[in-house]
């Protein structure tokens, strides 16, 4: 890959608000957006995302240059099936990206019903590596 060609690709990077760096031209959606898709089709609601925070990271070599997206999804409020129809929900529609972390807390103000499930509070760590020669 040539100097010029890597120096695009660390541009558009650095312009992306999700940390995306779609190669082939065509308009993809923000990784919020395909969050919030995600969030809806495992049925919670949009107040359940108290965070996002997309990184990402290129590395050259003689082989190509590799490209590390990585984000960082904070839930609250949702219950351990919650999280698992999320989880599913995110394997099924973005297979790409691996959920390589999970860190769970109960949130402790909360008071449930005798024999709910106790709300929690949820941090994941999402990746995807792609590489161009």
């Amino acid at each position: 890959m040539e100097v010029g060609r890597l120096e695009e690709l660390r541009t558009r990077l650095a312009a992306s608000p999700d940390g995306s760096a779609d190669t082939s031209g065509a308009p993809t959606p923000s990784l919020a957006t395909r969050v919030s898709g995600v969030l809806s089709a495992a049925g919670l609601s949009q107040s359940n995302l108290a965070g996002l925070s997309p990184e990402s990271a290129a590395q050259r070599s003689d082989a190509g240059t590799a490209l590390r997206r990585r984000a960082t999804l904070t839930l609250q409020s949702l219950t351990l099936r919650d999280l698992g129809r999320f989880i599913a929900e995110w394997k099924a529609r973005e297979p790409a990206w691996a959920v390589t972390s999970i860190d769970l807390a109960p949130v402790t103000n909360a008071k449930p019903a005798p024999g709910a499930d106790l709300p929690i509070r949820s941090v994941l760590v999402v990746e995807t590596l792609t590489f161009e020669k």
